[in-house]
């Protein structure tokens, strides 16, 4: 998956500077542990409402980096907390943990 990240963002970016890759990778692993934290707290306080945003951030985080499978998951955990589905928000969030990136 790192790979990929770094690829999508050198074609973004338009440059093979390893340290501003560097830089952007570390930044969204940061972002995602965050979010991963939050989004379990939201889940333990049946918080929809938090979690339908901490998805949404979620979901556009990804896109940004060009990580679609984690993107694809924070959408369908987006539509899940949308419709109060805690549920498939637990299964999601399950997801998207494994497919955090890693440093």
């Amino acid at each position: 998956m790192k790979d990929m990240i770094y690829a999508y963002l050198k074609e973004q970016v338009g440059t093979d500077d390893e340290t501003l890759l560097d830089s952007l990778y570390e930044e969204y692993c940061s972002t995602i542990e965050t979010k991963i934290a939050n989004l379990k707290s939201a889940i333990e306080n049946n918080d929809f409402e938090a979690l339908r945003q901490l998805a949404h951030a979620l979901k556009g985080d990804s896109a940004i980096v060009g990580d679609q499978p984690m993107r694809e998951h924070a959408l369908a955990f987006e539509l899940a907390a949308k419709s109060s589905n805690m549920n498939i928000c637990k299964a999601e969030l399950a997801e998207i943990i494994s497919l955090a990136p890693q440093r």
